[in-house]
């Protein structure tokens, strides 16, 4: 909307005509329409309950804003994407995905797409080394090809794949990378080997390893103060522990050894950081996913007449 904010009043000026709507084009409009059947749909079939819609939509060319109009609408999507990141129309993002999106957001443009490019970048500031996993993966966001994703798409997807209903999916795949005996627990020793091969191996890298490591350490911490507060509690009681009062001995009792699953499933919900460390399995699971749902579905569109001859579909 146009305002005439001029006062007829004797000796000013007359305000200028509104402009037309050809001049000031300071915003790119997106020449694709809309399509709200998004590609991450085949991630997991499961409802969706918030509907992401892309922040060109505020946008509707068809309204023919006037340049006032194009001004505001630009400064409000500056300030969206400064202080509203990882807000989407109603999407709020999970915490554990905050390292992720602000290595993103340091390259997406102010219409909310992301180029080949600017993912790769982004992907390889998070150590995401594999090249080819990070191609295909920007395919299954370009379903248009036309070289730009929707970063909210983006996010949209890794949310479902880390934090959906079949979450644990996406868990055990990143759990069985550091449990090579499949004994239920990653093992601190095993990790500290790791820690001090020059290479790595069994697609464990260095930064996974260093993330678990941090967290025994964070958790023999709590271990020892809880250890310690107990200890405190009985020599006021006129006890004493079975290390005779040494306030040493905590770090030898409780000892933490190893890491559950469900210890691991806890840190992946809340730790950005092993969030970014497991990033590389995490998108191989979202291919794999993606790939058997989408199999399904085709093979539910394809289903000929009950008489005619079929394929038996391989089990997914």
């Amino acid at each position: 909307m146009y305002l005439n904010l001029g006062r007829n009043k004797k000796g000013s000026r007359k305000a200028p005509d509104p402009p037309t709507k050809t001049q000031g084009d300071l915003i790119l409009e997106d020449p694709r329409p809309f399509n709200p059947q998004s590609p991450y749909a085949f991630f997991y079939p499961e409802h969706v309950s918030v509907t992401i819609s892309p922040v060109s939509a505020l946008h509707d060319a068809a309204h023919s804003p006037e340049f006032a109009e194009r001004c505001e609408f630009r400064k409000r999507k500056k300030q969206f994407f400064g202080s509203e990141a990882g807000r989407f129309g109603g999407f709020k993002l999970h915490p554990n995905l905050v390292t992720v999106d602000k290595a993103f957001m340091q390259n997406v443009s102010d219409s909310g797409m992301l180029s080949k490019q600017a993912f790769t970048k982004s992907l390889v500031s998070m150590n995401v080394a594999d090249v080819d996993l990070i191609g295909r993966t920007f395919e299954l966001f370009d379903a248009r090809k036309t070289g730009l994703v929707d970063y909210q798409e983006v996010i949209s997807a890794i949310d479902v794949i880390v934090n959906g209903t079949n979450k644990n999916i996406t868990t055990k795949d990143c759990f069985k990378l550091c449990d090579p005996t499949n004994c239920g627990y990653i093992i601190m020793t095993c990790l500290q080997e790791l820690k001090t091969a020059r290479s790595e191996a069994n697609d464990v890298t260095h930064m996974m390893v260093k993330t678990l490591l941090e967290i025994f350490e964070r958790l023999q911490v709590e271990a020892d103060e809880r250890y310690t507060k107990e200890f405190a509690k009985k020599g006021k009681k006129g006890k004493k522990g079975k290390g005779g009062g040494d306030l040493g001995a905590p770090s030898a009792r409780s000892k933490k050894i190893h890491l559950s699953y469900e210890e691991f499933c806890e840190f992946v919900a809340t730790e950005p950081l092993l969030v970014q460390a497991f990033l590389t399995r995490i998108l191989m699971t979202m291919e794999d996913v993606y790939k058997k749902n989408k199999r399904v579905v085709q093979l539910k569109a394809n289903t000929v007449a009950p008489d005619a001859p079929t394929e038996v579909p391989e089990s997914v």
